[in-house]
């Protein structure tokens, strides 16, 4: 199932007064720094370390989607690299997930490797290089007011997602939502220090919601694995069980999500985003300023 995250020492975050642009270079660098090395490391099960890795991309790819907001083209392109690399954990992770899964269950379907079809040094070396692509990008100057513009625009999306989920449930339309819940989340994790302790009470509430769909999503794999397979008995029984598990995990999404998408839009100033973009596009360097400036 999906997994709590246990770690020895938490993700890269801002520091409190060091300079915005500064940080989100030093926290993005740092994740793909963690990643590399969780991957890299033998001696950890492919299963945690898959996990693991899979987390730190997650953090970073949400770092860059702010930069996304204002328009820099070079963080579209490096978090749609990223998303690559992410995908290619995602097919180890979810053929372990659908045992796991299955075992929850309280019934026995087949398992696979968490490392089957990946090359771990070929994955390193790809990463390697998109650290070092990404490290000499330069940030531009944002202020605290561009951050909360970014992080309304993910509120933003984070609504039109949830209510496309509450018109079905279909498998990719949670998966979306779930997506949203996370990147939001991360950039609160990210931008912590900039946020009043109001807004950072959000963070726990959305990885509550993410855990939630994310169980929801496991269930989806499982029903998908095993309609892909030969009838039995065991495994309709199986089949009925992960139908009806995850019909009662969606509905304790949808009551858990109740009344958040329009709490977050209040607490970030939704209506007044407008405002944001103007001021933090109108302030936004040059490419020169930008090549001067970087760290």
């Amino acid at each position: 199932m999906n997994r709590r995250i246990h770690r020895p020492d938490a993700l890269p975050r801002l520091w409190q007064h060091e300079s915005i642009c500064g940080g989100l270079r030093r926290v993005l660098l740092r994740c793909l720094e963690r990643a590399e090395r969780t991957m890299a490391d033998e001696s950890r099960a492919a299963g945690e370390r898959v996990h693991e890795a899979r987390v730190a991309l997650k953090r970073a790819r949400a770092v860059l989607r702010i930069g996304d907001v204002y328009g820099f083209a070079w963080t579209k392109l490096a978090r749609l690299r990223l998303a690559r690399l992410a995908g290619a954990l995602a097919a180890a992770r979810d053929a372990a997930v659908v045992a796991a899964t299955a075992q929850h269950l309280g019934l026995a379907t087949e398992t696979k490797a968490a490392d089957a079809g990946i090359s771990w040094v070929s994955w390193v070396e790809n990463l390697t290089a998109e650290q070092q692509r990404l490290a000499d990008c330069p940030w531009p100057v944002l202020t605290r007011n561009d951050c909360v513009a970014a992080l309304a625009e993910s509120v933003c999306r984070l609504r039109r997602r949830e209510r496309a989920a509450r018109r079905g449930a279909a498998a990719r339309r949670l998966h979306e939502w779930r997506k949203t819940v996370i990147v939001l989340r991360e950039q609160l994790n990210v931008l912590r220090p900039l946020l009043t302790p109001g807004q950072q009470t959000y963070a726990p509430r959305l990885h509550r919601l993410a855990r939630k769909l994310g169980a929801a999503q496991d269930l989806a794999l499982l029903i998908a694995a095993e309609r892909s397979r030969e009838p039995s008995a065991a495994r309709s029984l199986l089949l009925v069980r992960a139908i009806v598990e995850r019909g009662e995990m969606v509905r304790r999404v949808r009551r858990l999500a109740r009344g958040l998408p329009k709490a977050l839009r209040r607490k970030f100033a939704v209506s007044d985003r407008a405002t944001y973009f103007v001021s933090a596009k109108a302030s936004m360097p040059t490419q020169e300023q930008m090549r001067l400036r970087s760290p």
